[in-house]
């Protein structure tokens, strides 16, 4: 039914690109549909922890089992993990360790901001149970002054250089990343300071998003 009223809007906007095509389908008219990013709030998410107190790496979100392995290599590896999201709890009972730090099922607002902004680094994986290639954690974690971990897409590509994000390309170039930064912190401080100042101009916050969206459909 939602899809049979569709034509009815002058517009549609999506956040997920691998949707796209279906709802050009659907509109009729590509001009009708608009792609924007995920964002962040620049009123929430900010640095609030010390760069001399962050350590380790942070993941909030949700367990998936593409997720497991790299959180264990982690742990393996002696890495600091703050972790918290649902479906986690079986995974946190059979892995016992004084560098797991698990905040419990979620952490929002300012807990949440403060869960990222204490840790030198966050995960931003993107979910394998849907082909999305950004979150709304690809623009939060960097915002927070924390270094994103990312795997490498054309999307992402399209956001973030080289030297604003720490790409990695499978679990053990992962870890080499984050052991090589965290022998190299002035190179760290560097890429997050690089990265924050990314997202705080590129248009990547909410506002931005909007205004720019507002103006698009405008000149449509």
């Amino acid at each position: 039914l939602f899809y049979e009223s569709m034509p009815l809007y002058d517009f549609v906007v999506t956040t997920k690109s691998f949707e796209l095509f279906n709802f050009v389908q659907v509109m009729g008219n590509e001009n009708k549909v608009l792609f924007a990013t995920q964002g962040f709030d620049k009123a929430l998410h900010r640095p609030i922890v010390e760069w001399e107190k962050k350590k380790g790496v942070a993941f909030i979100g949700h367990y998936e089992k593409e997720r497991r392995l790299p959180i264990v290599k982690l742990l393996q590896n002696e890495i600091d993990v703050t972790l918290a999201g649902i479906g986690w709890d079986k995974f946190v009972k059979s892995h016992q360790s004084p560098y797991l730090h698990y905040l419990g099922r979620g952490v929002f607002g300012e807990d949440y901001v403060r869960a990222i902004s204490g840790c030198l680094y966050a995960w931003g994986s993107v979910s394998k149970w849907i082909p999305e290639k950004h979150t709304t954690r690809t623009f939060e974690i960097p915002a927070c002054k924390t270094a994103l971990l990312t795997e490498r897409n054309d999307e992402i590509e399209e956001f973030f250089a080289e030297d604003e994000v720490i790409y990695y390309d499978g679990i053990e170039n992962l870890i080499e990343k984050i052991k090589y930064f965290n022998e190299h912190p002035l190179e760290l401080k560097t890429l997050i300071e690089k990265g924050y100042q990314k997202v705080q101009i590129g248009g990547f916050d909410y506002e931005s998003i909007i205004r720019s969206l507002l103006q698009k459909i405008q000149v449509l």
